[in-house]
């Protein structure tokens, strides 16, 4: 099985929201490093991975996923997950690769959060103007 990746744009928050869809494996995880690397680098504020409809991840998967939130994290953009089925969670649990991740329930809590650094950001702005 392979790996599709849906993107979505929150061009308000400043945000991208991939949603994976397959497997992550080692015949996979190139293509989402890949992909993630499109964006990392153009100035984002979070990435947030939407792993819904992730059906298997391998230990390739896992090391993708962990080098995504490390280039991510290294220039500032805030890291996320969201909407993790309880096999795929589970792997995340034993081998505790994920301990201080931001992991949300469902895009209602994702969306939340992003609204959040939005809002801190317009009031950074609006307090350096008067300051």
């Amino acid at each position: 099985m392979g790996l599709d990746i849906s993107t979505l744009k929150k061009e308000e928050e400043n945000a991208v929201i991939l949603s994976l869809k397959g497997s992550l494996d080692t015949q996979t995880y190139e293509k989402l490093k890949i992909h993630a690397d499109k964006y990392i680098s153009k100035g984002l504020k979070a990435l947030v991975l939407d792993l819904q409809l992730l059906d298997y991840i391998s230990s390739m998967g896992v090391s993708a996923i962990l080098e995504v939130r490390k280039k991510s994290e290294a220039i500032g953009v805030a890291f996320a997950m969201t909407n993790i089925p309880s096999h795929i969670a589970q792997v995340f649990k034993i081998i505790n690769a994920l301990p201080d991740v931001r992991i949300f329930e469902n895009m209602a809590e994702a969306d939340r959060y992003l609204k959040g650094i939005q809002d801190r950001i317009k009031e950074d702005k609006e307090f350096n103007k008067k300051g």
